[in-house]
């Protein structure tokens, strides 16, 4: 969230053209389970969109790949061993598989809203 925020600070309006590749994990790292996570990315989406009509547009904008991101967490991995980066001990990948459907449902939520 911390890179993320450095990237589309520097990048200003040069940032529209990558917004959409970027937004499903930005937004989804808004809706970490971990605090210090979800404030990070809020704090950098709050900072590069400064009022609540660019927040509004820049989640209509990656609307689509928002929803696609989420959608295929929660569909193709349901399970721990589903999931992409296998490395670590059995909890450990446990523990990743329940942040990120946390994350994703929440996620989905917070796009609702």
């Amino acid at each position: 969230a911390r890179a993320t925020r450095i990237l589309a600070e520097g990048a200003g309006k040069g940032l529209a053209k990558h917004l959409k590749p970027l937004m499903p994990a930005w937004w989804a790292a808004a809706h970490d389970p971990s605090a210090e996570v979800r404030a990070e990315a809020m704090g950098a989406f709050d900072a590069v969109f400064k009022t609540p009509e660019k927040r509004a547009n820049a989640l209509r904008f990656a609307a689509d790949e928002i929803v696609a991101a989420t959608r295929d967490e929660l569909v193709t991995f349901r399970r721990p061993s589903d999931m992409p980066y296998r490395d670590g001990t059995e909890e450990e990948l446990r523990e990743r598989h329940e942040r990120m459907v946390c994350a994703s449902v929440a996620a989905v939520g917070g796009f609702a809203r």
